[in-house]
C-alpha cells in the first residue's frame, strides 16, 4: 500500500494566543480530515527546526508581553498605583517543550530529526544561492527544513512515494527544489500553500473521489461574490466596538487581543480614533471544513487598507460645514474595489494592508454566507 507524508513549515503553525500553545489549529484540522476519511496511509510530520523555531517564537512572545505589562505598571505609578513588576520565570522553555510533546502525541505527528549536512556544504549552498536560499543568501532555516525532508525520504521506508510540503513561502521552494528532491530520492515532492490544497491533492492522489477542488472552487467563488457582506461585517463590528469606547480606545483593545483581530494600528503614527473603516484588498483561504451537507465553514485571512478620517477642517468640509467622517460616512456601506468612490477629500488611505482573521459559514444550497470574526491563525 502506497503511503504519503505531509510536512508543515513554521509559517503554517504560527499563533499568538493561547500564549502557552506552540501551534495553531492547522494540524488538528488536518488530523480530523485524515481520521474522517480513514487515511492511515498518510502521516503528518514536523521537522525539528520547525519545532525549535516555534518554541523560540513563543519565548519571544512571552518576553514581549511581560515587557508590556511592566511598562503599564510603571506608567500607573504617577496616579498612585503601586503594581509589582512581573518577574520572568526560568522554566518557560521546559513548559513549552512539554506542550510540544503532548501536542505531537495527541495529533499523531512524527518528529523529523535535524539533517546531517556538513557546515561547509551548507555554506556552499548559501554562497551559490542554491534554493531554498534566495538572492540575499537568506534561507538557512528553509534549507534545513528541506534537507530534513530529503533525509527522511532517503530512509528505509520505501513505501512512501509522495511527499507534501505546506508553506507560505513558495517563492523559495521552487521547481528547482522539487527537481533536486526527485533526483536525490526518486520520489515525488508537492509544494503547497495551504491545508485546503493538501486535502485537494490527497483527494486526487489516493483518490478519495470527494471532488474537493471543484467543491472548494464553488465555495470560494460564493465568498468572493459576497465579499461586500464581509467588509460590512468588519466595519460594523469595529464601528460598534469603537462607539462603545466613545471613539477612543476600543481598537487598541482589539489590537492587544490578537486572537480576535490581527491589526497593527501604528502605521504612519495616525491616531486610533481617526480610523473610520477598512477597505478590501485581498482574501486568503486557510481551511474549508464540512459542517453538514451543503454547509461549510471557511477560515480565511482578510487583507484590508485602513481608512482614516482627517480631522483638519479644511479637508473635512463636505459642503454642509460638518465633519465628513462623523456626519456623512456610513461604515456599513464600504464595499470592495470602489476606491474612487470613497477616496475623497475626507478620507485617506495607508498603503499597508491590515489583516483580520475571519471564518465564514457558507450554505452552498441556499447560496448564502455568514461571516464572523475568528481566531488568528
Amino acid at each position: 500500500m502506497m503511503k504519503y507524508k505531509i510536512y508543515l513549515d513554521t509559517n503554517k503553525l504560527y499563533n499568538v494566543f493561547p500564549i502557552e500553545e506552540p501551534f495553531n489549529e492547522q494540524i488538528p484540522e488536518l488530523r480530523k480530515f485524515l481520521d474522517e476519511h480513514n487515511l492511515d496511509c498518510v502521516s503528518i510530520c514536523l521537522p525539528e527546526i520547525v519545532i525549535r523555531e516555534r518554541v523560540q517564537q513563543k519565548l519571544e512572545t512571552i518576553s514581549e508581553h511581560i515587557n508590556k505589562i511592566n511598562k503599564s505598571a510603571e506608567s500607573l505609578k504617577g496616579v498612585g498605583h503601586r503594581i509589582s513588576k512581573v518577574a520572568p520565570r526560568k522554566d518557560y522553555k521546559k513548559k513549552l517543550e512539554e506542550k510540544v510533546k503532548d501536542f505531537l502525541k495527541e495529533n499523531g505527528v512524527i518528529r523529523i530529526k535535524m539533517p546531517s549536512i556538513a557546515k561547509d556544504d551548507l555554506i556552499e549552498r548559501a554562497i551559490t544561492k542554491m534554493k531554498p536560499f534566495n538572492d540575499d543568501s537568506a534561507g538557512f532555516k528553509d534549507t534545513l527544513i528541506f534537507l530534513s525532508i530529503v533525509e527522511d525520504a532517503l530512509d528505509k521506508d520505501t513505501s512512501v512515494d509522495h511527499y507534501i510540503f505546506c508553506s507560505n513561502n513558495p517563492k523559495d521552494f521552487t521547481s528547482e527544489v522539487v527537481k533536486e528532491f526527485e533526483e536525490k530520492t526518486g520520489k515525488n515532492l508537492h509544494i503547497l500553500t495551504d491545508i485546503t490544497k493538501v486535502q485537494e491533492t490527497l483527494d486526487v492522489l489516493i483518490p478519495l473521489n470527494l471532488h474537493l477542488e471543484k467543491r472548494n472552487k464553488e465555495i470560494k467563488e460564493l465568498i468572493l461574490k459576497n465579499i461586500g457582506d464581509i467588509m460590512s461585517m468588519i466595519n460594523r463590528e469595529t464601528s460598534r466596538r469603537t462607539n462603545r469606547k466613545n471613539n477612543t480606545s476600543a481598537l487598541s483593545m482589539i489590537s492587544f487581543y490578537e486572537d480576535s483581530l490581527a491589526v497593527n494600528l501604528n502605521s504612519h503614527q495616525r491616531k486610533e480614533e481617526d480610523i473610520v473603516g477598512y477597505n478590501y484588498e485581498n482574501i486568503t483561504f486557510k481551511d474549508i471544513s464540512e459542517l453538514s451537507q451543503d454547509l461549510f465553514r471557511v477560515a480565511a485571512n482578510l487583507s484590508t487598507n485602513i481608512v482614516y478620517g482627517d480631522n483638519k477642517k479644511d479637508r473635512l468640509y463636505d459642503g454642509l460645514g460638518t465633519n465628513a467622517w462623523s456626519a456623512s460616512v456610513d461604515l456599513s456601506t464600504f464595499q470592495p474595489n470602489y476606491s474612487d468612490s470613497i477616496y475623497n477629500n475626507s478620507l485617506l488611505f495607508t498603503p499597508n494592508a491590515k489583516n483580520f482573521s475571519i471564518y465564514i459559514d457558507c450554505d452552498v444550497n441556499k447560496n448564502t454566507i455568514s461571516p464572523h470574526l475568528g481566531l488568528m491563525w
